[in-house]
């Protein structure tokens, strides 16, 4: 459970970058082969090489996108114990 949240929150963060590139998913499919589009949706089983050649052309180190994944991670459990 707790792989399955981390990678649907990493899924998003692709995503996010993504946009903020302004690179559309086609562009993207076009210039690397990568089928963000597929990764975007939900990441299961993204292989480690992909995400570093999308994080290189996306223009960020993959560091970054896993520290704000850990970031919305950590914010998303304190908000449940809050509630609670």
């Amino acid at each position: 459970m707790k792989e399955e949240i981390f990678l649907r929150e990493l899924a998003k963060q692709i995503k996010i970058t993504r946009k903020r590139s302004g690179k559309s998913q086609l562009k993207v499919q076009d210039d690397t082969g990568i089928n963000v589009a597929r990764i975007e949706q939900y990441a299961p089983s993204i292989q480690l090489f992909t995400y570093f050649r999308l994080c290189k052309y996306l223009d960020i180190s993959p560091e970054e996108i896993i520290k704000q994944v850990d970031n919305n991670l950590a914010q998303s459990y304190a908000d449940v114990i809050a509630r609670n």
